[in-house]
C-alpha cells in the first residue's frame, strides 16, 4: 500500500478546487458585469460544473483503484468515521449538484451553452 496519494489524484483534487472557486466566482461576481456578458458568465459556470462532474467521477474511480493512504498516528475510530462521512457527503454533493444543474438546464427548454457549444435541450 502506498503511503501517499498518486500525482494524478493530487492534481485532480486541486483542479476540482480551482473549478469550484471559478464556478462560485462566476455566479457571485456576475452582478459586476454588464447584462450583455451574463450568457458568457453563465457558460463559464456551467462549463466548470460539467468539468467538476467528470473529474469527480474520475476521482471516485481512482479512489476505488488506489486505496486511501493510512493516517499516522491512527486517529480514534469516531474521528475516522466522521472523516469517512464527510468525504461521502462531499463526493455526493460534487456529483449530485452538477447533475441537478444539467437536468435543470436541459429541461428549461431554452438554448444553453457549455465550452462554447450549444447544448441539447428539451423542446417545449
Amino acid at each position: 500500500m502506498e503511503n501517499k496519494y498518486s500525482r494524478l489524484q493530487i492534481s485532480i483534487h486541486w483542479l476540482v478546487f480551482l473549478l469550484v472557486i471559478a464556478a462560485y466566482c462566476a455566479m457571485e461576481f456576475r452582478g459586476f458585469f454588464p447584462r450583455s456578458d451574463r450568457p458568457l458568465i453563465n457558460m463559464i459556470h456551467v462549463s466548470c460544473g460539467i468539468s467538476i462532474l467528470v473529474l469527480m467521477v474520475v476521482r471516485l474511480l481512482l479512489r476505488l483503484k488506489y486505496p486511501t493512504p493510512p493516517i499516522i498516528p491512527k486517529p480514534k475510530p469516531m474521528m475516522t468515521g466522521l472523516a469517512h462521512l464527510g468525504h461521502l457527503v462531499i463526493y455526493l454533493l460534487f456529483i449530485a449538484l452538477p447533475v441537478i444543474g444539467l437536468v435543470m438546464m436541459y429541461n428549461r427548454g431554452n438554448p444553453w451553452f457549455a465550452f462554447g457549444l450549444t447544448m441539447p435541450y428539451a423542446s417545449e
